[in-house]
């Protein structure tokens, strides 16, 4: 039990400190420069592919938040960051496809 305990205030720990600090960004590199842009691909995105559940793996605070990405896509992030916060994960699917799930919205 003990064990238990101190395992899930460690975790508890490690998420405090995370919002002191801020979230770190979430770096997949180049999206742009892939073959289909920031549009997702099997290839690309094989543990996610097909889940419609977006933010269960990219909070929406860890993403979007490179603005030296902006060059090459041309968007203004802090633009996109915004309609983000409004729409939450419906909007993944605006730019990113739909993750193999033939859907042409995300569900809310």
């Amino acid at each position: 039990m003990r064990t238990k305990t101190f395992v899930l205030l460690g975790g508890v720990f490690v998420a405090l400190a995370s919002f002191a600090h801020g979230y770190q960004c979430q770096d997949y590199g180049p999206l742009a420069g892939s073959p289909q842009g920031v549009r997702l691909t099997q290839e690309e995105h094989p543990s996610g592919w097909r889940r419609r559940q977006c933010v269960s793996c990219h909070p929406i605070r860890a993403i979007h938040c490179d603005d030296d990405s902006a060059f090459l896509t041309g968007w203004d992030m802090g633009w996109v960051r915004g309609v983000v916060e409004r729409r939450g994960e419906a909007s993944c699917i605006l730019c990113h496809g739909d993750n193999g799930t033939g859907s042409s919205t995300q569900e809310e």
